[in-house]
């Protein structure tokens, strides 16, 4: 498994990494603590690109949710594959993404190694078109996820990835987020040290919809403490 051992900010910068994995034909591994934007980060890159996306959460599946369903054909077993795969004629170039690879039961991961090397499952072939990514929590820290086989990890062109402030700054102008928020990461550049961007998002709907009802500003803080802490929160 190629790894960095660096992380990469979520940020323009990774978009042109992701340009040059996608056209060496390769898949991408992005390995990232939970809620900084990783899987957004995919989706948005996909529509920049023209790439149809289609995500697939395998920690909710069974092995036959990814694999199809045999049936007799003929005298032989055929496998009906599942819908939420990208169509085999489809001529629109299109982006799968692989998520919760390592929260998933083994039975489910498995199928991903002829997935990612032969670029099948049975009888469904993936698109020549598709690029090929996933996104995980890592398996040092405190969650429930399994260390991935050397195997399966060697498929991939891994990536270590943090948030970036300044990009998560612009998106947060562009869609609205609370200006207080705003401000407050702009001005504390250990914001993200306190909660992760996905919280921080969070914490602007809770106090938009407060004020919007009626709140005082002293009154919101009691609300936003679970979210942040109550020294953040105040």
């Amino acid at each position: 498994m190629a790894s960095s051992e660096k992380p990469f900010p979520i940020s323009p910068a990774l978009t042109r990494i992701l340009d040059a994995i996608r056209l060496a034909g390769l898949p991408v591994l992005l390995v990232g603590s939970h809620g900084i934007g990783k899987s957004q980060f995919l989706e948005g890159y996909a529509h920049s690109r023209g790439l149809v996306p289609h995500v697939l959460d395998l920690s909710l599946l069974e092995a036959t949710d990814l694999t199809g369903i045999p049936y007799i054909e003929a005298g032989k077993t055929r496998f009906a594959p599942p819908i939420t795969l990208p169509d085999s004629q489809a001529s629109a170039p299109a982006m799968l993404v692989l998520e919760e690879l390592n929260r998933c039961d083994r039975s489910v991961r498995q199928p991903c190694l002829q997935l990612l090397t032969a670029r099948r499952l049975n009888d469904y072939r993936l698109p020549a078109n598709c690029f090929l990514a996933a996104c995980i929590n890592p398996a040092d820290k405190d969650y429930q996820v399994d260390a991935l086989d050397p195997a399966l990890a060697s498929r991939f062109v891994s990536l270590k990835v943090r948030p970036d402030r300044d990009a998560w700054l612009n998106w947060a102008r562009d869609h609205d987020v609370h200006p207080g928020v705003v401000r407050f990461i702009a001005k504390f550049s250990q914001a993200f040290d306190r909660a992760p961007p996905r919280t921080w998002t969070h914490a602007a709907r809770l106090l938009s919809t407060a004020l919007q009802q009626g709140w005082q500003i002293k009154e919101v803080e009691s609300l936003l403490q679970p979210l942040l802490g109550a020294m953040t929160a105040r």
